[in-house]
């Protein structure tokens, strides 16, 4: 109990948003000078001096957040994943990382967390749910740094990821330098026809068609590029900005995203035994071939490996390959 409220006290203290004897009151201790000897106890330091050196030994739940420490300079212990979805570039190179089936059981996940000695644990709630796990179970092992996924974009993901490992500065410097890459791009397209053209961007999985919103390759095309998506999609993305991810659609609404100005981007997804046969049905349907985009051949196929990652290495990558491919097919 006793270093289960020490964890808890520390992520308090990551989070930096109470008073020691606001986050003693919190774990359970009567004031912050209880909670000091017993921090103390336990981690060799004082609340005041903890983490002032950042950490060494992070593990991630799922791969995403892996890369936002990768972008950091900052390579986790231990990913906790079904998916290696995180990007080799000429500058990263994960040679230590170890990977975690997120299927195994929780005796097999905290053993491997607690013998690479993991300081932190960073996750967002709602993964934690979806697996079955939970912040309170994950804490056993170490604290838990909860990034929410769908309630923020990916810079405020990495900004929140920076300072729970004391690298703040480096992550604005990188999103310094990768603003600059946008103003570059948006104005090579602003130079070109495709900037007044309307992008939707229409993803088809097993289970249907979505046009999606602002993230993934939504928030290169309509924010990094500023870009116009169809009005309906616009209207959403002004009323939930980053957080609107996509709209499922019937086959016969597709028109209503697409009209004679439009430009398609499309995904698909593969299903379980990763075959795209579903796609053939949208593919050979009336309502695909009346569209006027694909009448004149104006349909970009994506694949779904390089464009729909969210995570910054991802999104600068997406951002290189939107400029090459719009530019390119005018």
């Amino acid at each position: 109990m006793s270093r289960l409220r020490v964890h808890r006290a520390k992520e308090l203290l990551i989070i930096g948003s109470s008073t020691l004897r606001e986050i003693a009151t919190k774990v359970g201790y009567k004031d912050e000078f209880y909670l000091s000897r017993r921090f103390k106890q336990h981690t060799g330091t004082s609340p005041s001096d903890y983490n002032k050196g950042g950490v060494q030994q992070v593990a991630v739940l799922l791969a995403p957040y892996a890369s936002h420490l990768l972008t950091l300079g900052m390579e986790p212990s231990i990913t906790i994943t079904e998916t290696s979805e995180y990007v080799h570039t000429d500058e990263i190179h994960p040679s230590t990382m170890k990977f975690i089936d997120i299927r195994s059981s929780w005796e097999q996940m905290k053993k491997v967390l607690m013998t690479r000695q993991v300081e932190i644990i960073i996750g967002a709630t709602e993964h934690m749910r979806e697996y079955g796990l939970s912040a309170e179970q994950l804490r056993v092992v170490a604290p838990v740094v909860e990034i929410a996924w769908m309630e923020m974009g990916w810079k405020e993901h990495l900004r929140l990821i920076a300072r729970a490992v004391q690298r703040s500065e480096r992550a604005e410097q990188w999103l310094t330098e990768f603003e600059q890459e946008e103003k570059l791009a948006r104005k090579q397209i602003q130079n070109s026809p495709v900037v007044e053209e309307i992008i939707t961007i229409f993803v088809i999985k097993p289970e249907g068609v979505f046009v999606y919103g602002a993230r993934n390759v939504g928030y290169v095309i309509y924010r990094s590029l500023g870009l116009r998506p169809p009005a309906l999609i616009e209207a959403e993305i002004r009323k939930y900005g980053d957080q609107f991810h996509s709209v499922p659609i019937e086959l016969s609404d597709m028109e209503l995203y697409a009209d004679s100005g439009s430009r398609l981007l499309v995904i698909v997804y593969p299903d379980e035994k990763g075959s795209t046969i579903h796609s053939e049905q949208i593919f050979g349907s009336p309502y695909w071939h009346s569209l006027p985009a694909v009448q004149q051949k104006r349909v970009d196929l994506l694949d779904v490996d390089d464009w729909v990652p969210y995570n910054p290495v991802s999104v600068r990558l997406q951002l290189q390959r939107a400029v090459e491919l719009l530019i390119s097919n005018q």
